[in-house]
């Protein structure tokens, strides 16, 4: 009984002191002259990772679920550092 005890406040402890931070990153991507940019291909990375994301036809995307921290974004050979915090970030673009 006294293992039990010990392995469900250890696990207990793990799960309160570990919380699992996930956020969001989204926003709108428009041509140059301000038209949406609908079907672009986006690329996230951080370190080794990398994904990716479409715009829909309404140039918005989404990344859900990214661990806060710094990615770089690049969308048509263009490169920006973005910042997502722990509440999630909105970053829109415009294309040149």
């Amino acid at each position: 009984m006294r293992s039990l005890l010990i392995a469900s406040f250890s696990f207990f402890m793990l799960v309160i002191v570990t919380p699992l931070v996930a956020a969001d990153l989204r926003g709108q991507v428009l041509q140059g002259n301000g038209a949406p940019a609908g079907n672009v291909t986006i690329s996230l990375k951080e370190g080794q990772n990398s994904r990716t994301a479409t715009t829909n036809g309404s140039g918005f995307y989404e990344f859900r679920n990214i661990t806060p921290g710094t990615y770089t974004l690049t969308i048509k050979g263009q490169n920006e550092q973005v910042r997502v915090s722990p509440q999630g970030t909105e970053r829109n673009i415009r294309l040149p």
